[in-house]
């Protein structure tokens, strides 16, 4: 999808939740690359509905993180403050 996209902020969401997935799989450490992704999204939107939104997803996968390994991942995902 990004590739046919570049502006498409939900599958930048999407591939920074996976990379997230894949990190507390024990598949490596993708979080850099999730919050990459994540920080990309913000770019393209910051409409307060597609972060909550992408946020209600994200703190389901966050649930499985006790050691929270993926808190600078979820601050790329709301972005900076405005």
């Amino acid at each position: 999808m990004i590739s046919f996209s570049a502006d498409n902020f939900r599958a930048y969401d999407m591939q920074g939740l996976a990379l997230s997935g894949l990190s507390l799989c024990g598949a490596g450490d993708h979080v850099g690359a999730a919050i990459d992704a994540y920080r990309t999204a913000r770019t393209i939107s910051r409409d307060t509905g597609i972060i909550a939104r992408a946020l209600r997803t994200f703190d389901e996968l966050e649930a499985a993180d006790p050691a929270r390994r993926l808190a600078p991942a979820r601050a790329a995902l709301i972005g900076p403050a405005r």
